[in-house]
């Protein structure tokens, strides 16, 4: 498995540490976003800290722009995955990612190309890491360019090509 390096599964919405407070106090389920990929939910208000990172889930609420915007690093990068060019994980998240983006879908025709997408995905998935698995990946990626809002680009574009996130692709040419 991959080392990941921060939370980036796509149904969690991040929240600073004054809504994660005012939440919890509200008895809202608020978690704790740990630097390994995984969570805990939080019971206690002492169990915060102004340094930690927390996160609601998005329930029904999940919109990309949402998603992104909960995410993004200050440059604007929206993490999809930390360290790893492993295409079966990637079409792993991927699978998560589109089963929260079908549910909320802006409109028919992207709930549709989503559908397709991750039907693909489900069909044509190898067992091995080998030529085909890539060229399945490299696929998905085109079709999650075609899915996701226009201005938004998805690739490798970090740490050496093995951070896969969203970026603005405002002027048409996209600067990492």
């Amino acid at each position: 498995m991959c080392k990941h390096i921060g939370y980036v599964w796509p149904g969690m919405c991040r929240i600073s540490y004054a809504e994660a407070k005012e939440l919890l106090s509200q008895g809202i389920p608020v978690f704790h976003l740990y630097d390994d990929n995984s969570e805990g939910e939080i019971r206690e208000l002492d169990e915060l800290n102004e340094d930690g990172q927390y996160g609601i889930e998005f329930g029904n609420s999940f919109t990309f722009e949402r998603y992104v915007e909960s995410n993004a690093d200050n440059t604007g990068f929206t993490c999809f995955c930390h360290g790893t060019a492993n295409p079966k994980i990637l079409l792993e998240l991927t699978e998560e990612f589109l089963d929260l983006y079908q549910h909320y879908a802006p409109n028919d025709s992207v709930e549709k190309n989503i559908q397709q997408t991750w039907e693909y995905i489900r069909n044509t998935k190898p067992d091995t890491d080998d030529a085909a698995t890539c060229a399945v990946w490299q696929e998905v990626v085109r079709r999650i360019n075609t899915l996701i809002p226009d201005g938004w680009q998805f690739g490798n574009f970090r740490n050496n090509g093995v951070d896969y996130g969203f970026i603005r692709n405002l002027q048409g040419d996209v600067t990492p």
